[in-house]
């Protein structure tokens, strides 16, 4: 191996094959980010680019097989949160498990032990922290390897409308959003509305800063380096920003989607106040988003909420729903009170029951 690598550790597979872990050093993350390209779970977060693109130095953890080429790792960002040593995903980030080649053999018991194998000595990997923190892809669904080391897994759900459906998914959504959306093309070609879709990121920053404040959420973390990331990803083409404008210039909603060469997807967005509940703005958003994903042959991927009126809004657009976990651990005692009081007092003390739509 490479006198570049900075720290490595060798162990024997279940199948007597030689694994090396070794820590890449940073002029061999490009190797790491050519692994994600073909790795079936791979995605731009994954990427090394990705984390420099908000001026995060990411330590890649990988496993070498006996070939010397990588066959698993995970890509990380070291911090603090609630007060310890954690993993911390960069801003508008929704993933930042590991990944792994699937197996070359074709049964699925070797498939399924292939994956399970992978994602242990991954595992094993990862330094010694006080929080691990990780969202994994719908397409990682055995999460028995994360439970036997400690940690407690949380379903998520993403949406996703595939691009198989190109020009016949809008007949999976809602009669009502149908409507909205026929409604608000129509008013784009009578003039009331002018979607742009290469707004400066300034007019686009501006309008999501109004939005978290508006919901409550704080937009610092990422407010000041927006820009610097958008440079990076917009230079790669990897993304499009949008912005709409009613008839007198004002601003009234944007959105910002990236996209692979897998799948599209969405990662923020923001709406005037005053026209959160005029909902044909968002959604003459999203409808060209979905429409622009489709059309370069990419999935769209709302990377959904589990907020009820968030969920319900995606829902209408009649996508695929896809369950995603997030597996926490919390070696820190600290950590672990601190996770599980805000757990309490924010999910489980609730005494009002959702009704249904």
């Amino acid at each position: 191996m490479s006198g570049n690598i900075c720290e490595s550790f060798i162990m024997k597979s279940d199948s007597n094959h030689s694994i090396q872990f070794q820590v890449l050093a940073p002029e061999q993350h490009n190797r790491w980010d050519e692994f994600v390209e073909i790795c079936p779970q791979g995605t731009l977060f994954h990427t090394t680019w990705w984390y420099r693109a908000w001026r995060i130095e990411p330590t890649v953890h990988v496993i070498y097989g006996d070939d010397e080429q990588i066959q698993a790792g995970i890509c990380l960002n070291i911090g603090r949160k609630i007060g310890v040593k954690s993993t911390v995903r960069p801003p508008l980030t929704p993933c930042n498990g590991p990944l792994f080649l699937p197996s070359r053999k074709h049964s699925r018991h070797h498939k399924n032990t292939h994956a399970k194998n992978m994602l242990l000595m991954t595992i094993r990997s990862l330094p010694m922290m006080g929080m691990y923190d990780l969202i994994l892809r719908p397409e990682d669904r055995d999460v028995l390897p994360y439970l036997w080391n400690g940690f407690e897994s949380h379903v998520c759900y993403t949406h996703v409308i595939p691009c198989k459906e190109q020009g016949n998914w809008l007949q999976q959504a809602s009669k009502t959003q149908q409507w909205s959306i026929r409604k608000a093309n129509r008013d784009v070609a009578e003039g009331k509305y002018t979607l742009d879709e290469s707004p400066p990121i300034s007019a686009v920053a501006s309008l999501l800063a109004a939005t978290a404040n508006f919901k409550g959420f704080s937009s610092a973390h990422y407010s000041s380096l927006l820009s610097v990331w958008w440079k990076d990803v917009t230079d790669r083409g990897v993304g499009k920003a949008y912005l709409l404008r009613d008839d007198e210039g004002n601003t009234i909603s944007t959105a910002l989607m990236v996209w692979d060469s897998r799948c599209a997807y969405y990662v923020s967005g923001g709406i005037r106040p005053d026209f959160r509940k005029r909902s044909l703005a968002n959604v003459l958003v999203i409808h060209r988003m979905i429409e622009n994903a489709h059309a370069m042959n990419l999935d769209f991927d709302f990377e959904g909420s589990i907020l009820p009126g968030v969920e319900r809004f995606f829902r209408s657009f009649g996508a695929e729903m896809r369950p995603l976990y997030r597996v926490v651990k919390l070696p820190s005692w600290r950590a672990f009170v601190t996770w599980q009081a805000y757990h309490y007092f924010s999910k489980h003390r609730k005494r009002q029951w959702l009704s249904s739509e």
